[in-house]
């Protein structure tokens, strides 16, 4: 009984190890940006373009309440006053992050700020981000299976130590 829990144990253990480090890999795949540009008034940041299609999603992260998604096309257009009047309702929000989706065309990422802004933000299709949380769970359920593998094994070595006392 003793050598059954023990190689369980270390079954769970390696399986638990392979699903964690697939998982994490796959968790980092999707890389996170940061670059932002002034534009000439000295308080106006832009991200790079984003050409959506309808199956693209932006997640981004500013903690600036004058900030937006807006066309590029009406960048020129864009003060400090009229960005509400441009800028593109997000899919949701929470927090300080919005979620940008079901939309076509070019678009930037707007902030005015009187000092350089904190964004980071992520664009891709919506599968990847759909593979991310996949890869999520996956890295979470080789951790469950890693603990229980050493849980099983532990056990298996100290009950009948246990026994014999």
């Amino acid at each position: 009984m003793k050598n059954k829990g023990i190689i369980i144990g270390l079954i769970l253990i390696i399986i638990g190890i392979i699903l964690v480090s697939s998982g994490y890999y796959g968790i980092t795949k999707l890389p996170e940006k940061n670059s932002i540009s002034e534009v000439n008034s000295g308080n106006e940041y832009i991200t790079e373009k984003f050409n959506f299609t309808k199956n693209d999603e932006l997640i981004v992260i500013a903690n600036s309440n004058d900030s937006g998604l807006i066309k590029e096309s009406n960048l020129s257009e864009i003060s400090q006053n009229n960005l509400t009047k441009y800028t593109i309702t997000p899919s949701k929000t929470s927090n300080d992050t919005f979620y940008f989706s079901n939309i076509s065309g070019n678009y930037v990422f707007v902030i005015f700020s009187n000092k350089t802004p904190s964004v980071n933000y992520e664009f891709a299709p919506v599968s990847e981000f759909k593979s991310v949380a996949y890869d999520g769970y996956m890295a979470a359920m080789g951790a469950l299976l890693f603990g229980s593998g050493i849980i099983i094994a532990f056990v298996s070595i100290l009950l009948p130590k246990m026994k014999r006392r």
